[in-house]
């Protein structure tokens, strides 16, 4: 039940605030219908200020925009146009006012015939010059094969380049530029003429002195001529006609009324048979370099490969078959020759060594003259003037009492069977070198060259692989380095 008498409470809202401070008492029962009042009233009075607003800023907006609109219209109604006299202008001037402020016919004229003579006198210059180094160019090639002859017409001819260098006085840019590119032509032309011998002392070369006593004299000179023509005919058998090593040894015993001789020791008599190493090759392209027990000729291996294609991959694949007759030989052999008894070869022939020794002669005495402006052999170039040699502080081409000797690596590969449609289908390597101390006619023949070995097949090893292969080389070429 309600209820019987009232309760009063004080309302603080805004309105009864304003009244009395404290606020005003009424009944509870009338308290949220007031303060519903109270709120509608406020509500009214926020929607009323802001239609206020909204219509003072519209009169405010169409006010400026008819400001704006008479102050355009005026300047229309007062402008007169451009001044004709104060500027041309093809669309404001007639065509005869415009062209009487451009300039004068006689000027633009005269413009065009002063331009093109001008250039005409560059084109000139350029031309003089360009013809100046060109034939600068045929003196240099006149060099190259020097005589008395050739260096007199360069000198003659260096004095007219110069004279007509001078008489090139046009001070373009271009002009200027060209011609100190054609002065450093004539300067290097000047100083390869200065180095040339003069016409007066220059001599007929002197045929070179050859020493023959350190060359090896073959063992088959020192027997008589019935025991010669029977290691040759063992020899031909052998080489030539392919006879093996028992049937020519048969051949050689039927001879025994003359001299007893095997086949290996007939190649020996001819300098035929070199020092050679058959190194054992794995699947991986590893290569075994063969051991021999205390006086024994039969080369052993290792059983399996021990290399690591990769650092955690151990290649193990066996390297040897067996034989019937219970020897084991190698699946795949790489015969390396020995490169120092090549080269001992080489030395042992006096006319090869004196060539080999005057290119490191003519280099170190060339030192001190300035850089050839064609390279005709290697000992002419940059790299071997300062190639340091084995010793500290020391030049390569400073020999003193040893050898210095230059060699070029050549590694090829070819197909033995012949191309096909579809490309090599086997693939055999050779690993040879040539001595860069001889001259050109004599150093890529191939009594002179040396063959480390044949890369076996039938595949090409990849880059990485073929450095098994150069082992053994690079191991002796440290070695006579050292």
């Amino acid at each position: 039940m309600p209820p019987s008498h009232a309760i009063f409470k004080r309302c603080r809202c805004k309105e009864c605030t304003q009244e009395d401070a404290s606020g005003i008492s009424m009944d509870s029962q009338l308290m949220p219908a007031h303060l519903k009042c109270v709120q509608e009233e406020k509500l009214k009075q926020k929607m009323l200020f802001t239609q206020k607003t909204s219509t003072a800023h519209n009169t405010h907006s169409d006010d400026h925009s008819d400001d704006l609109a008479s102050c355009l219209l005026a300047l229309t109604l007062t402008d007169d146009g451009p001044d004709p006299k104060s500027c041309a202008h093809k669309l404001w001037n007639s065509q005869a006012e415009f062209q009487e402020s451009s300039p004068s016919r006689d000027v633009v004229a005269g413009l065009p015939s002063i331009q093109e003579g001008w250039l005409c006198m560059v084109d000139q210059s350029l031309e003089i010059l360009s013809n100046i180094e060109a034939h600068a160019n045929r003196c240099f090639r006149l060099l190259l094969n020097p005589s008395d002859d050739s260096i007199a017409e360069v000198t003659n001819d260096l004095l007219h380049l110069r004279l007509a260098w001078e008489n090139v006085s046009k001070k373009s840019d271009f002009v200027k530029a060209r011609k100190k590119e054609v002065a450093t032509t004539l300067d290097k032309l000047e100083l390869e003429v200065k180095a040339m011998p003069s016409p007066s002392s220059s001599k007929d070369p002197e045929p070179v002195t050859v020493n023959t006593e350190n060359q090896n004299t073959s063992p088959i000179e020192r027997m008589d001529i019935v025991a010669q023509v029977a290691v040759l005919i063992g020899v031909v058998c052998s080489v030539l006609m392919g006879v093996n090593q028992r049937d020519g040894n048969f051949l050689m015993n039927t001879l025994s009324l003359l001299l007893f001789l095997a086949v290996e020791a007939a190649l020996n008599k001819f300098n035929i048979k070199t020092k050679t190493a058959p190194y054992a090759v794995c699947g991986c392209h590893c290569t075994y370099a063969p051991t021999y027990s205390a006086g024994s000729a039969i080369p052993t291996y290792p059983k399996y490969c021990t290399h690591y294609p990769k650092p955690e991959t151990l290649c193990g694949e066996p390297l040897l078959n067996v034989q019937p007759d219970g020897t084991h030989q190698p699946k795949k052999t790489f015969v390396y020759h020995d490169f120092h008894d090549y080269f001992a070869g080489l030395l042992s022939r006096g006319d090869l060594e004196t060539m080999m020794d005057v290119s490191c002669d003519d280099l170190k005495a060339s030192l001190a003259s300035p850089l050839p402006r064609f390279v005709k052999t290697p000992f002419e170039a940059m790299f071997l003037r300062e190639f340091a040699g084995p010793k500290a502080g020391q030049l390569f081409v400073d020999q003193g009492d040893e050898g210095r000797y230059v060699f070029a690596l050549h590694v090829d590969f070819f197909n033995p069977e012949g191309m096909s449609v579809r490309g090599p289908s086997t693939s055999l390597g050779i690993i040879s070198m040539a001595c860069l101390n001889l001259p050109l006619d004599v150093r890529y023949k191939p009594e002179n060259m040396y063959l480390a070995g044949i890369i076996p097949g039938p595949k090409q090893p990849s880059l990485e692989n073929l450095n098994h292969y150069i082992c053994p080389l690079i191991a002796q070429l440290a070695t006579s380095w050292e």
